[in-house]
């Protein structure tokens, strides 16, 4: 029995691409800086592996923050969930 077959990470990694699809079709209607920082968000996006074997927290969290703050200079401010440290 392996890591995955314990923690049924499939099960966890098919809604985390699916908000990455989210992320994606909000983009997709953005404009300007929101637009792009959307977009770096979505290429960026980190395996839910990475978040969760490796803590990679920021590899979200900073690219999320990122769209935050380009959503707050346009006026429509947001208040994303992030990972918090362990």
């Amino acid at each position: 029995m392996t890591l995955a077959d314990i923690i049924k990470i499939d099960q966890i990694a098919q809604p985390w691409e699916d908000l990455r699809n989210d992320f994606d079709s909000v983009g997709l209607k953005a404009e300007g800086d929101v637009k792009e920082r959307i977009a770096t968000l979505v290429e960026k996006w980190p395996e839910f592996a990475q978040i969760l074997i490796y803590g990679e927290i920021d590899s979200y969290n900073e690219p999320v923050e990122a769209v935050a703050r380009a959503c707050e200079a346009a006026g429509a401010s947001i208040e994303p969930d992030l990972f918090a440290d362990r």
